[in-house]
């Protein structure tokens, strides 16, 4: 797993960490790195007086040069691909060309976005890829994955695992990693305070929920060793505690649109920008 991947660029650090770290897990694959050239609007270009196909070759010359230098990994194939498309679905189109185990992008704080840089296109993939899509911050050492693959646990009622955790855990035996999976028990708001909620009762319920789910996991994949952890609070606040010492967090995304996905999204949306450790995003609908 994680050998045949595709990397998005665009000239900035943030990319560029992102392509190392994915070099560093791909060794003995091949990493296809992909630049989305989505062209000014032709009246605008007319106005400018500017050739598109100029620009174009400065891009292409940026990607095969510049953005690309010394990637080189013994073993390791590197293909550039220029395509004329926006970021997000450049690399989605070359995912499915290429049959790629997952799309990485580098995460950028600001969370802005243009027409050639990456700030809002990983939201944009979270929720429309169906291929995992790991995005990797720019404390991620640069080097093959050597701590645990955490998974979040969404909802372990039934102790079957979902795409998500099943793609963790594949990836856990992969590497010969330990697997952590964690569910946060969000506590709830109701106007009339006259409701409450043993949290503890669900703590406990999510805790004996874990390890049925634990077993399931462990039966078809011998030797893996999984930690189960049930924590209280904010979901976003309280998985990133919880990935401190992982290597890798693992989530669940769901393919719907831009509105619907900022709605539901948030968890998914926000995780990457204050998680300690990479986020891979895995569909699992």
């Amino acid at each position: 797993m994680l050998r045949r991947l595709v990397v998005g660029v665009d000239g900035s650090a943030g990319a560029r960490h992102a392509l190392e770290w994915a070099a560093a897990q791909a060794e003995g694959g091949r990493i296809t790195v992909v630049h989305g050239f989505d062209p000014a609007p032709e009246l605008l270009v007319a106005v400018a007086q500017v050739s598109l196909d100029e620009v174009r070759e400065q891009h292409r010359l940026a990607l095969e040069q510049t953005w690309t230098e010394g990637i080189d990994r013994p073993g390791l194939a590197v293909d550039e691909r220029l395509v004329d498309a926006d970021p997000a679905e450049a690399l989605m189109r070359v995912a499915d060309e290429t049959d790629a185990q997952a799309i990485v992008v580098g995460q950028h704080g600001n969370g802005r976005w243009s027409r050639h840089h990456l700030g809002e296109v990983p939201g944009r993939l979270l929720h429309k890829s169906h291929r995992p899509v790991i995005i990797v911050n720019d404390d991620a050492p640069l080097a093959p994955l050597t701590g645990p693959v955490m998974a979040a646990v969404r909802d372990p009622k039934g102790g079957e695992p979902d795409a998500a955790v099943a793609w963790a855990a594949d990836l856990a035996v992969d590497r010969g990693l330990p697997l952590r999976l964690a569910h946060v028990v969000e506590p709830l708001t109701y106007i009339d305070e006259s409701a409450t909620i043993d949290l503890e009762l669900l703590t406990a319920a999510s805790a004996k929920a874990l390890e049925l789910l634990s077993g399931n996991v462990r039966a078809g994949r011998p030797g893996l060793e999984v930690e189960t952890r049930t924590v209280a609070g904010p979901p976003v606040a309280r998985l990133s505690e919880e990935a401190q010492a992982a290597s890798l967090l693992v989530i669940g995304s769901h393919r719907v649109g831009p509105i619907l996905g900022f709605i539901t999204g948030s968890v998914a949306r926000h995780l990457p920008t204050v998680a300690p450790a990479p986020v891979a995003a895995v569909p699992v609908d």
